[in-house]
């Protein structure tokens, strides 16, 4: 470094040595245009200095020129401005320009004709290697068997080869050969060998044992296999001399078919000897090896595991998974509730271990009407009448914990096999509407009236469970899915500690939600027919003989020990009371006093008329009729939505929605399908709906297509909303909807049945005249009817 200069480099050469090498002039190649290029941009003369020495040529193009091969591949002519034309080879998948496309393709199809040639070639000469290793070794092992006489026959075919040679030749080679066999003996000419006549094949007897054995025309047998396809199996059958018939040989026959072709595949498929990795022989510790080395390797799957487990046990779990529920957030408190504990107060006949719902845990109340049951403020989703009633329907899946699909079919079972039926589908009676034609049905028969509630139809199944909980009840909708609810108990008759209870019991009746003017709500299951009790069936007497034993053995013990233990009554999930009843003659009573009081606190759509000399009926039973009021006669329809289509506009076109599409926020038609034979649902009619309602059902926040909907019919003959029917799986049948539309068009008033009242108590009245006497005066406090009179008043 030279620092005491400031001209100085800062890399100071004077002191570095050149090699030879170094020193001797090279030889620079440079084009002729990036030499002028370069002067002119290293020149230091300015720009206007034409003369100057070193200066670039004025005409002279700043771009290297462009060859004319080059050129022609543009069509224009001009590469700088062109853009090129390319096009894709669907042979090579490669960019090719327009111009050269056609030679392209051309040559890249030969190549790719020419690159299968020699696959073929390759994969011929592959197998013809594979057959001649095949020959050779077929040679070799006819060389060992023949031993010495194969020696002298292969000896003899190289001289005779040799033979055929020399025979080849030319023909001066083949004269010359004639004239050195002229002197030798003439060859003796071969005979040939005249083929054998073939002899027919002695066809021995025919064993019908293995054999078809069928009479042929001619007279003998035939001797084709069991299998044979030219005789029926009628005829084969009719074989005599048989020691088994003919399916069982068949079958053996087939078996033993099956057997050899499996053991030849099994065989085709071992691996040859080669293949293995030693033939020598193998210790033991070699072997115990190689087996556990398998066994490690080894990992069998079933293709599906099943469970096995035993209802019993699936029961346990599920009475478990309750109690968790109860201590974790049940009705009595939570695992780290300070109150004062309320398990300690059973009496012993309660199962202390079954659960509250979770769903009325945290809002439940003490009855302030006396009763003690367990009501709540909590509300479900409403459900309402287009009168827009206040009361709500109860909602089963508060209420009880639906069955798994195995145990509720295995109670579904049992119900069946107590009803002594095989039928497997909802067990309970259907009513049918009330029309004209019935006020005389009402004055030919006996029949009881009783109010329509507003709630879920369900039957009650006293069942019998395992040892730790052997009293449990299910409720059974009309779905026929059943529900298990805990902390009932129905004790026998006669048994003052109330331990015991019913079994094997089936019972009819609705669940219900009172509802209070105070804000307080209870919970009800009202019984109106009693099909089994304890096993023995009652479907074959009268509806009063059935109620009546319905009460004095099951209700009466019931309020028994509620009298006797009221504290229990806070446990209960639900009340169980019997539905009042009155002569069908007390139907002004009805209008006037029941229904005004019962619309008050769980609602009413109506009245259902039973007969009381028929017995129960599953399914849709004639005698028992269902009157509502002309504006609630309703139809169940399955309901399907169809959306208006919308055409895509410029927006829709510039964010890629070229097809038409739903308008999912405009008001549907709403189409109302009915249920006809063999499962088939086919259009109806349409529900009107007007836009303040079609608001009101987007606001349930639930799908509305293809579900059940009830409806009736306005002034207009219009079908409306009434509301929908989460506990049907399935639209009426068209013969219920004919049902309805004749009670519709023939539809019998308030003011009908009334002024039918006094005909219908007269015909009643001459009816038990004729039967017995006169019966003695009623005493104080018992009512007509079937029973204690309801009391509505708490």
């Amino acid at each position: 470094m030279a620092t005491g200069q400031g001209t100085s480099s800062l890399v100071d050469a004077s002191g570095y040595k050149f090699s030879e090498k170094d020193l001797k002039p090279g030889k620079i190649k440079l084009k002729k245009q990036a030499s002028s290029g370069k002067g002119a941009k290293s020149g230091s003369k300015p720009a206007n200095d034409v003369d100057a020495p070193g200066s670039p040529d004025i005409s002279s193009p700043v771009l290297p020129q462009i060859d004319a091969k080059t050129i022609a591949a543009f069509p224009s002519g001009k590469p700088r401005d062109d853009e090129l034309e390319t096009v894709i080879c669907k042979h090579c998948k490669r960019p090719q320009l327009k111009q050269t496309a056609v030679e392209h393709i051309r040559g890249c199809l030969k190549a790719k004709q020419e690159k299968a040639r020699k696959k073929k070639e390759a994969r011929d000469l592959k197998n013809q290697a594979k057959f001649a290793d095949k020959d050779g070794e077929e040679k070799d092992d006819d060389k060992d068997d023949d031993g010495v006489n194969g020696q002298k026959t292969a000896k003899k075919g190289a001289v005779k080869g040799m033979a055929d040679d020399a025979t080849k030749k030319g023909k001066k080679r083949k004269a010359d050969g004639e004239d050195e066999k002229d002197g030798k003996e003439p060859k003796k000419k071969k005979k040939k060998e005249e083929p054998k006549p073939k002899v027919p094949k002695p066809k021995g007897p025919v064993d019908v044992e293995k054999q078809c054995g069928v009479p042929l025309p001619n007279g003998a047998q035939c001797a084709r296999s069991l299998t044979c396809k030219s005789h029926s199996m009628g005829a084969k059958r009719a074989v005599p001399g048989r020691s088994l018939p003919y399916d069982m040989l068949l079958q053996a026959y087939q078996k033993k078919n099956q057997a050899r072709q499996q053991k030849a595949a099994i065989d085709a498929n071992a691996p040859l000897q080669d293949d293995f990795d030693t033939n020598g022989p193998v210790d033991s510790d070699e072997e115990r090896d190689s087996v556990m080395a398998a066994i490690s390797r080894s990992r069998p799957t079933p293709l599906a595991v099943h469970t096995l487990m035993p209802t019993r046990k699936k029961y346990h779990y599920v009475r478990m998974k309750e109690m968790l529920s109860s201590v974790l957030g049940g009705a009595r408190g939570g695992l780290f509730s300070t109150g004062p504990a309320v398990n300690g107060e059973s009496n012993g006949f309660f199962p202390t271990e079954s659960p509250a719902i979770a769903a009325t845990s945290s809002s439940s109340l003490q009855d302030t009407s006396g009763g003690g049951d367990t009501v709540s403020k909590q509300q479900p989703p409403s459900q309402t009448t287009p009168q827009n009633m206040s009361h709500t329907v109860p909602d089963l899946d508060e209420i009880g914990i639906k069955a798994e699909p195995e145990l509720a079919d295995k109670f579904r079972h049992e119900v069946a096999e107590l009803l002594g039926r095989k039928n497997l589908n909802f067990p309970g009676a259907q009513p049918v509407s009330f029309s004209a034609k019935h006020l005389l049905e009402l004055q030919k028969e006996d029949y009881f009236v009783c109010e329509k509630t507003d709630g879920i139809r369900c039957l009650m199944y006293f069942a019998e469970g395992d040892p730790d909980s052997p009293e449990v009840h299910y409720l059974i909708d009309r779905k026929n899915d059943y529900r298990y609810v805990p902390r009932l108990h129905f004790p026998l008759p006669n048994d003052s500690t109330f331990q015991s209870y019913h079994v094997d019991t089936l019972v009819d009746g609705e669940l219900v939600k009172d509802s209070y003017d105070d804000g307080t709500t209870q919970l009800k299951y009202l019984v109106f027919d009693c099909m089994v009790l304890d096993g023995k069936s009652l479907m074959h007497r009268t509806l009063d003989k059935r109620l009546a034993y319905f009460k004095e053995n099951v209700l009466k013990p019931y309020n028994a020990m509620y009298k006797k233990f009221p504290e229990e009554k806070q446990h209960r999930i639900f009340a169980v009371e019997d539905k009042s009843t009155q002569f069908s003659y007390g139907i002004e009573m009805m209008f006037r006093e029941i229904i005004p009081k019962v619309k008050k606190i769980h609602g009413n759509d109506g009245l259902i008329f039973t007969c009381r000399s028929t017995p129960y009926k599953i399914g849709t039973d004639e005698h028992i009729l269902k009157w509502k009021p002309p504006s609630e006669n309703t139809i169940d329809f399955r309901m399907r939505l169809e959306f208006p289509l919308l055409e895509p506009d410029t927006d829709d076109e510039a964010d890629g929605v070229v097809e038409p599409y739903y308008d999912y926020d405009a008001m549907p038609i709403f189409h109302l399908f009915i249920l006809h034979n063999n499962n088939e649902y086919r259009f109806f009619s349409e529900m009107y709906v007007t836009p303040s309602e079609w608001e009101g059902l987007k606001a349930l926040q639930m799908p509305l297509d293809d579900i059940i909907v009830e409806c009736y019919q306005d002034d207009h003959g219009r079908w409306r909303y009434m509301r929908f029917r989460e506990d049907k799986k399935d639209a009426n049948h068209i013969s219920t909807v004919e049902k309805v539309l004749e009670s519709i068009q023939d539809r019998v008033t308030e003011d009908d049945l009334i002024r039918a009242a006094p005909a219908i108590k007269a015909a009643w009245k001459k009816r038990q005249a004729s039967v017995r006497p006169p019966p003695p005066a009623p005493t104080a406090g018992i009512s007509n009817g079937t029973g204690v009179k309801r009391k509505y008043e708490e």
